[in-house]
């Protein structure tokens, strides 16, 4: 159940970025039309290595409730569909189009989560 209050829309953009790129990834890794992987790498680069766009992701305020907690540890499992990127950043490995220094930076993104 979520609270109608809640803004939700981060979460809603974060998901949607997930899907596309995982989506991608797995074109490519069946394809390995080089495309695919050109798309989701431009993706990986928007949400997690470009200092002017890149998520600023924070889970002090995960599963917070307005006037009783800033946040919980169990807003951990508002990252949980992440793990389904880091699986398509796997897929992407090899690809022309993701350079080496891409995945470098994109691993120091998902790091800082």
């Amino acid at each position: 159940m979520t609270n109608p209050d809640n803004f939700v829309a981060h979460r809603q953009f974060l998901l949607a970025f997930g899907k596309h790129f995982d989506a991608l990834a797995a074109a490519y890794r069946v394809t390995k039309n080089e495309r695919y992987a050109e798309a989701a790498a431009k993706h990986l680069h928007a949400w997690f290595v470009d200092p002017d766009t890149r998520m600023n992701p924070n889970l002090e305020y995960s599963q917070a409730i307005k006037g009783i907690s800033t946040g919980r540890s169990i807003g951990v499992i508002d990252t949980v569909h992440l793990a389904e990127v880091a699986l398509g950043v796997e897929a992407l490995r090899g690809a022309t189009a993701f350079f080496k220094s891409e995945d470098a930076r994109s691993r120091v993104g998902f790091a800082t989560i």
